[in-house]
């Protein structure tokens, strides 16, 4: 529960968080490039508090997240002169499953597991978008950049709950508002019909975590903190969770293997 955090300013951790985020850089980059990201990055938070509190530091964290995603995929992709749509899907697909991985890892308590998770499975998710955005119309198609945004802006409000006495559960937020993205993206799913098979899989692979995380977080809120007592359901939960692995694997290999073919030029 955050014990001795007491005495860490919202920048230092803010700082901590972001230095954690940068291990995601390849190697090179990050070498190069990693200390003075992390001075940059100090310097805007202090500029942020200074300015707007830590409201200021909310909004910053949100548009540094944004940039985030994007500009690591840059980076892996670097050798690349040019990332096509078909190639960002593929990629997309494996992250996905990989995500999926980071996903189950949180029935272990793992925060590193939820954080790389929600990078992982939002990266899938904008996959998602990409390839049958199109196909699933409106609703569906901004459900999911809904649910990565809403994901970004979640971990963007740890700094501003840091001392509340339930905000370790926050860790654990950003699966859960991805996943009702996809949720979302799944019940239009089950009428547009834009996957190539089983088109109730993107629903199954989203509607557990929330299902299961909201109540819980609701509840420790009420209670200042107090976990749920021992008599909670927690082996039908697990049940579901390793369910919602396993849908996660399989959407994650459906998407990577449903990537359009390269226009190859005349």
């Amino acid at each position: 529960m955050m014990q001795g955090s007491t005495n860490i300013t919202p920048v230092a951790f803010s700082v901590r968080v972001y230095q954690l985020l940068l291990n995601a850089y390849p190697t090179k980059f990050h070498k190069e490039y990693g200390f003075h990201m992390t001075q940059v990055f100090q310097d805007s938070c202090l500029r942020a508090v200074h300015q707007s509190g830590r409201n200021g530091l909310a909004v910053l964290w949100a548009l540094t997240l944004l940039d985030f995603i994007r500009s690591v995929f840059e980076q892996h992709l670097q050798k690349e002169t040019d990332m096509s749509k078909s190639m960002f899907i593929k990629l997309s697909g494996w992250a996905l499953i990989v995500g999926a991985f980071a996903f189950i890892s949180i029935l272990g308590g793992s925060v590193a597991g939820a954080g790389g998770s929600s990078i992982l499975i939002a990266i899938g998710m904008l996959g998602l978008r990409a390839r049958y955005g199109e196909s699933v119309g409106s609703l569906g198609k901004n459900a999911l950049l809904v649910g990565v945004v809403g994901m970004v802006l979640t971990y963007a409000s740890l700094p501003v709950f840091w001392k509340v006495d339930a905000m370790y559960l926050l860790f654990f937020s950003g699966p859960a508002v991805l996943s009702t993205g996809l949720a979302v993206f799944g019940l239009v799913a089950l009428i547009r019909k834009p996957l190539p098979q089983v088109n109730w899989l993107p629903l199954f692979a989203g509607i557990w975590y929330p299902v299961i995380y909201f109540p819980i977080f609701f509840y420790t809120v009420m209670n200042n903190g107090a976990w749920p007592e021992n008599d909670f359901p927690w082996v039908p939960i697990q049940t579901l969770l390793s369910l919602q692995f396993l849908a996660l694997c399989i959407l994650g290999l459906i998407l990577q293997s449903d990537a359009p073919e390269e226009a190859i030029p005349a």
